[in-house]
């Protein structure tokens, strides 16, 4: 039976020669160097066998009978001796892809983002017939709150001024500028802020196009913040009211985002586009040794070209006093970050995705992230829900 080892020490012969690997005498881990590279990749050779329930390994012992399968605990260290990557692979076809990238020189990208052009965004298809909003609102679940009278006040006030054009205008749309089918909406959260699900206004639309434009306005336990699509902060985006008035400086920022000047518009509000989203938009690796599918790059420039950068510090301001109203103790500034959106196609529990933070000074900062949260940085807080050239497809 062929050794582990030796399948390792075979891939680098045949592929990567420069490369010099120092093996343990019991056959179970080996370090892998290589010239002009500084730090090393070090592998230990573990046997996962499955069990009830879980997934058990133990260390590769030379010589004993193997009842599961190999698998290389790979770790990429720097110079320093601090691991940059880790991860678990029984593919050599992965290990050689693994060992390759940690050779190649990192790409440098661009001094300053620019987008490309694009002319094939799907534009705002008209909403055929009058929205109908179908209420299916049980008020009973206000009744565990401190005080359930001051509640079923507010969401009596709340459902006499929804506004049926203003949720018609600003809902989401699906990748033919459609309405988006199955799409929540929460519109308002009643009692004191908490961590746990809270009496919630939601707004659902219909399972099927021909049923649109129909909603179901129900009154349901969510967690707040793991809602995309939360309007409790941004109730012009479905109320009888005015939006508040914007900043002299946001007509510009949507014409540099119509150019693809994405990190001119952003530095207008001092916003940063961190490393890796500058990467990836790029088409460039957004962190070494990360997956970087095509169809990311094209999510991604979408997300930029909508950016409402005016709009982000106020929402991390909300999330802040949300957390500290809901914590002991307050978190630090800057001790926290909010995805807004996860890339598409991903199995893996922690998914990567688009994400804000504060950055130096409190400034929000755009990041690639991998997180396995349900929590959100809701929509209206970053995205240009309502730019009005837009507004006349709609």
């Amino acid at each position: 039976m062929t050794e582990p080892l030796d399948l390792v020490r075979q891939l680098l012969a045949d592929r990567f020669p420069a490369c010099a690997m120092r093996s343990a005498e019991d056959g179970a881990s080996c370090a892998i160097t290589a010239a002009g590279r500084e730090g090393a990749m070090r592998m230990e050779v573990m046997v996962h066998h499955p069990v009830t329930g879980a997934l058990s390994c133990v260390r590769f012992k030379r010589g004993t009978p193997q009842d599961g399968s190999v698998h290389f605990w790979t770790f990429v260290d720097d110079a320093a001796g601090e691991t940059l990557h880790f991860e678990v692979t029984c593919c050599l076809n992965r290990l050689g892809s693994l060992i390759g990238e940690w050779l190649e020189p990192e790409r440098p990208f661009s001094s300053r983002l620019v987008l490309p052009a694009t002319e094939n965004e799907a534009a705002k298809v008209p909403a055929s017939g009058d929205p109908t909003v179908l209420e299916e609102v049980d008020a009973s679940i206000l009744q565990t709150l401190p005080e359930p009278q001051a509640a079923l006040q507010a969401l009596a006030a709340d459902i006499a001024r929804i506004d049926r054009a203003a949720v018609l205008r600003h809902w989401p749309r699906d990748a033919q500028g459609r309405l988006a089918l199955r799409a929540t909406a929460l519109l308002n959260a009643y009692g004191p802020p908490t961590r746990k699900r809270q009496p919630c206004l939601i707004l659902v639309s219909a399972s099927a196009q021909r049923r649109m434009p129909e909603f179901r306005l129900t009154l349901s336990q969510e967690f707040l913040y793991n809602h995309r699509w939360n309007w409790k902060d941004a109730p012009w985006l479905w109320a009888a009211q005015h939006a508040p008035n914007e900043a002299p400086e946001v007509h510009t920022v949507r014409r540099l985002l119509s150019q693809g000047l994405a990190e001119d518009a952003c530095d207008m509000f001092g916003v940063r586009l961190g490393d890796g989203v500058r990467r990836l938009a790029e088409g460039k690796p957004f962190g070494r040794f990360m997956p970087n599918p095509p169809a990311w790059r094209e999510e991604l420039h979408t997300a930029l070209r909508s950016l409402a950068p005016w709009q982000m510090r106020d929402g991390l301001a909300h999330i802040q006093a949300y957390l500290a109203a809901t914590n002991k103790k307050p978190p630090k500034q800057g001790s926290w970050e909010r995805k807004l959106f996860w890339f598409s196609k991903q199995t893996q529990q922690a998914k990567f995705g688009l994400a804000i933070g504060q950055g130096e000074n409190g400034a929000p900062e755009l990041r690639i992230i991998a997180t396995a949260s349900n929590e959100h940085f809701p929509e209206p807080d970053w995205r240009d829900v309502s730019p009005p050239e837009r507004l006349d497809n709609a």
